[in-house]
């Protein structure tokens, strides 16, 4: 844990800053777009485009800096074999945190990622699947060609599984919020 934060102790202020100003960009234009329509709806999508590009450099400064990696000493390689990263990770790690922290911080980031665009488009399960698939992939190809890092499949699996429970869960949120539950007036 105190090794990922090393890492990754800078990526805080500079989200806050240039993912809060393409936030703040984005939905400026979001809003500006909708002209005369400024109602809650027009709002919430300006609000959910930030968020969305938010989340983009956060993903891009985590993912897409060369440096250090967790992994540092043994310079770039590819694993293609699935489950082949996870099964040691989870077997031979000296702390419980290691897993939890890889496993989960690529789960949360990209159901993150998952939910918003679930949220602002409606992503289904499929096109989210397809989504970050080409997210993760994208991401493992930068880091082994320009960062200098591994490529390993089960980050891209875990990036697809995350991106697509995201969805799945934003979905789901999206339908409740337009379409919530009719009152039973005989129960009240």
């Amino acid at each position: 844990m105190v090794q990922l934060w090393r890492n990754f102790s800078w990526v805080i202020p500079v989200v806050a800053v240039l993912g809060g100003g393409a936030l703040l960009l984005t939905a400026y234009l979001s809003w500006s777009r909708t002209g005369h329509e400024r109602s809650w709806p027009a709002a919430r999508q300006a609000l959910l485009d930030g968020l969305v590009a938010l989340w983009g450099v956060a993903v891009a400064l985590i993912t897409l800096v060369p440096g250090a990696s967790p992994s540092a000493g043994r310079g770039p390689s590819v694993e293609l074999v699935p489950f082949g990263d996870l099964v040691p990770l989870l077997t031979d790690a000296v702390h419980w945190e290691v897993p939890f922290v890889q496993i989960g911080g690529n789960l949360v980031l990209f159901a993150a990622g998952g939910l918003l665009l679930g949220l602002r488009h409606g992503l289904g399960a499929g096109r989210a699947v397809l989504t970050f698939l080409a997210v993760g992939v994208g991401i493992e190809t930068w880091q082994l060609i320009v960062g200098g890092r591994s490529a390993v499949l089960d980050d891209v699996l875990l990036c697809v599984l995350g991106g697509a429970l995201g969805a799945w869960a934003g979905r789901a949120l999206a339908r409740t919020v337009r379409h919530p539950a009719p009152v039973d007036p005989v129960r009240t």
